[in-house]
């Protein structure tokens, strides 16, 4: 399944739940070509109502909308089931991020419901605050956000969300996805981190695939969330030298 249809370029995430401010964003980049979509996530939902800011959104435009739960995938896999999945798919939503931490059985199940309604799987492994892996101090086992990527990738997922400031991951996360499903299509986060200078550079198979960075800012004065928007984009095509110098 395919929705996004540049190779690369910026996805926008909402952090308000303010009406006002997610109508005056939509309205003030849906032209702009390197967006490619908008992101939607709990605190929005929680606040507005999941099927009213879809709505909203939908009569702004045409792009796809993601629907990132934070985290869906890490419950009872009934409670990630059928039901749900098909709720969040009516609405109008056209793809959901998931980090099944619950388990691969819960990663089978909502796959195999999300292509049945035809809503796109966008697999979560690692995130990017420190404290998150057990050599860290944490409670989830290094390995395991490998296993999630590579169990996904062989049920045919192509589209994942990393975390840029784990370069050293995403290196390793891409040869072996690669192998197995081809081209990828990667959502970066921490676009801005200090680890991430030079993708290229850091991970050389970071071009061959679609890239897409999360733009994430608060919303304050619309010029110069624009201006700072523009700025971002122009960052991330010199981060992955899409800009000749």
């Amino acid at each position: 399944m395919e929705i996004f249809k540049a190779k690369n370029g910026i996805l926008i995430e909402f952090n308000s739940s303010n009406i006002k401010i997610i109508n005056n964003i939509i309205s003030s980049t849906k032209d702009f070509p390197f967006i490619v979509g908008y992101k939607i996530n709990a605190e929005s939902i929680i606040l507005c109502g999941l099927e009213s800011i879809v709505k909203l959104i939908k009569e702004k435009t045409s792009l796809p909308l993601i629907y990132d739960h934070q985290k869906y995938g890490t419950d009872n896999p009934e409670i990630s089931g059928e039901g749900m999945i098909e709720k969040i798919k009516k609405v109008g939503v056209d793809a959901i991020v998931i980090l099944p931490l619950a388990g691969s059985e819960t990663l089978k199940r909502i796959i195999k419901i999300c292509n049945k309604f035809g809503l796109l799987v966008i697999v979560r492994g690692d995130l990017p605050n420190k404290g998150y892996f057990n050599d860290e101090g944490g409670y989830i086992a290094s390995d395991s956000q490998q296993k999630i990527y590579l169990d996904a990738a062989s049920l045919g997922v192509s589209y994942f969300l990393m975390s840029c400031n784990r370069l050293e991951r995403i290196k390793i996360y891409c040869h072996q996805l690669e192998s197995i499903v081809g081209k990828l299509n990667i959502f970066l986060t921490a676009i801005n981190s200090i680890e991430c200078t030079n993708l290229p550079d850091a991970c050389s198979q970071i071009k061959q695939n679609n890239v897409y960075a999360i733009f994430d800012k608060e919303f304050d004065n619309p010029t110069e969330y624009i201006n700072f928007l523009k700025t971002f984009w122009e960052s991330f095509q010199n981060k992955l030298e899409l800009i000749k110098k």
